[in-house]
């Protein structure tokens, strides 16, 4: 059974802080991140993202993004990222 986090709105350093909190008590269990409601998204959220994703690769275990908005799609295309290339199933 995939577990779901809801990111925060508004994911500057605080949001981001929240996301890896939840994320680090989810640690070794497939993990799907709702990031539909996110209004904002700044490089913190991506290196959270970035991070839980290796993580969960090294671990084996699925990591997934579901409905990324079209703000976070857009923040995280300014930095040069794909929130598509964020998923992670495992073996």
């Amino acid at each position: 059974m995939t577990d779901r986090i809801s990111a925060n709105e508004l994911l500057d350093m605080q949001g981001a802080q929240a996301l890896a909190d939840g994320l680090r008590a989810r640690r070794g269990q497939p993990v799907t991140v709702d990031l539909s409601r996110v209004r904002h998204a700044g490089a913190a959220a991506l290196q959270v993202m970035l991070a839980a994703r290796e993580a969960w690769q090294s671990d084996g275990v699925d990591f997934a993004v579901h409905e990324p908005s079209e703000a976070l799609q857009q923040s995280f295309a300014l930095m040069g990222a794909d929130p598509e290339l964020l998923d992670h199933r495992g073996a």
